[in-house]
């Protein structure tokens, strides 16, 4: 099948991903829209190009983020690579080194180019063809939301990764191995996807949502703007090249049951085929998909989970299974092996036998805790907004929120490390570093996350 616009890429992909149809749009643009840029800038001079586009994809483990690449990496007219990004590191100390990003690339898609190259008898050196390739095409780093500021790493090192990924992003030279021969690829034009599961950032976007000091209530974006990646952690310059937002909605057990049913490429559907090149039958009755579905959601491991049930599930029938037998998926979720006589029955010891009235109630009870604690939450609000200011010094520390201080000292930290390195100047005065804060405090309160007593105890606590 050959893929010749976004609306077929994105039928493609619906055939094997369910539930996420807003994503997979942006994502089919974004892969349509580099496929079109190729085209139009090939030839042109450089200040008649048309730019590359940086696409943030966000979603919860087992959603389908990485599986969505993996499927159009096998259509895409252009070398589409995921590489996982907490391998590589700035200094080389700690894991391989930045540039080798695109030498992942290379390494990846030599052989089907060359394979291509070889057919079309073209007079250029196949390093020089598949180079020009290689600089236009995506990378999708996987991960990426591990190398923010306050994550696994001290600050210094985080720092230092986004700064180097920012420079490979904008567009830099690098050297490459192609078949032993060095050569020189530019990033100008290579696309690049930044992807994970961004665990934390739901709270900056609920602290937002939050009922305000002025009453109002806001509703809650699934997609992060640039201050909130700011505040999970990354910095501006590097925030400010995304240019594409995507967020994938968590996997529910109604779209892993679509996914079971008819998915192609389903973990029912591989256990079937691998039965049927055995010699051997599935058979699944029609309750048996919704039980699979609702067993592998409680792992809250997303779609992934459905191989591992089902796999636990097959194991001891597999174990004895005999060609032209019929291994049958019973709605309680047991395996029946038969010749045509009454059958064998398997029971995995591994899957726990869970009643399903059992499982809702209690997911009915952690909906029911999540809305108390909600409701608490905006009672606090309602009545710290109708409180009586007092004096600032009688104003209990506790009353400051925590994020206030994380980005306080996240504000002194930039302000202090912004002045060591290779420029160094003098560190900022205590002038620079309170004009700084209050700015912040201004913009809080503008929004309505912070009060004037707030603010004014903040001043008080780090500015004397």
């Amino acid at each position: 099948m050959e893929i010749t616009n976004a609306q077929q890429l994105h039928s493609y992909l619906t055939s094997y991903l369910k539930g996420q149809d807003e994503p997979l749009r942006t994502i089919c643009s974004c892969v349509w829209q580099n496929g079109q840029r190729i085209r139009y800038n090939r030839g042109r001079e450089k200040s008649e190009r048309i730019k590359k586009e940086i696409t943030l994809v966000m979603g919860n483990t087992g959603c389908g983020k990485t599986y969505t690449w993996e499927l159009i990496r096998e259509k895409a007219p252009f070398p589409v690579t995921i590489v996982n990004a907490m391998q590589f590191s700035p200094s080389s100390w700690k894991g391989e080194d930045m540039n080798n990003i695109v030498q992942a690339v290379v390494d990846e898609h030599t052989d089907r180019y060359r394979a291509i190259w070889a057919k079309g008898s073209r007079r250029e050196p196949f390093e020089k063809y598949f180079g020009d390739i290689v600089a236009n095409s995506i990378i999708v780093l996987d991960e990426f939301d591990k190398c923010r500021m306050g994550g696994q790493n001290n600050l210094d090192w985080e720092r230092s990764y986004q700064f180097q990924l920012l420079k490979i992003i904008e567009g830099t030279n690098v050297n490459v191995k192609i078949n032993d021969f060095t050569y020189t690829i530019s990033t100008k034009d290579m696309g690049f996807v930044l992807m994970g599961a961004f665990d934390g950032m739901d709270r900056i976007l609920e602290e937002k949502a939050e009922i305000g000091f002025s009453g109002r209530t806001r509703r809650v974006r699934s997609v992060p703007d640039d201050e909130d990646l700011i505040r999970y952690g990354f910095i501006r310059e590097l925030v400010g090249r995304i240019s594409l937002r995507c967020r994938y909605a968590p996997m529910t057990e109604e779209n892993l049951y679509d996914i079971l049913r008819s998915g192609k490429n389903s973990a029912l559907e591989e256990s079937r085929r691998l039965l049927e090149f055995s010699g051997a039958r599935l058979k699944v009755e029609d309750g048996a998909v919704r039980a699979l579905a609702r067993r592998a959601i409680a792992k809250n491991e997303g779609a992934r989970a459905a191989k591992s049930v089902i796999s636990q599930l097959l194991a001891p029938a597999c174990f004895s299974l005999e060609k032209d037998q019929t291994v049958t998926i019973t709605d309680d979720l047991r395996c029946v092996v038969s010749s045509g006589g009454p059958g064998t029955v398997y029971k995995a010891p591994q899957i726990r036998q869970e009643d399903d009235r059992t499982a809702d109630k209690k997911t009915e009870e952690k909906k029911v805790e999540h809305k108390k604690a909600e409701d608490a939450r905006t009672e606090d609000k309602k009545a710290a907004a109708a409180a009586p200011e007092k004096a600032p010094s009688k104003l209990k520390a506790e009353s400051i929120p925590a994020w206030v201080h994380r980005d306080i000292r996240r504000i002194i930290a930039d302000l202090d490390s912004s002045c060591v390195g290779l420029f160094a100047v003098a560190r900022p005065s205590v002038e620079e570093r309170a004009a700084k804060i209050r700015s912040y405090l201004a913009q809080k309160q503008s929004d309505g996350l912070l009060s004037s007593l707030q603010a004014s105890a903040v001043e008080e606590r780090y500015l004397g």
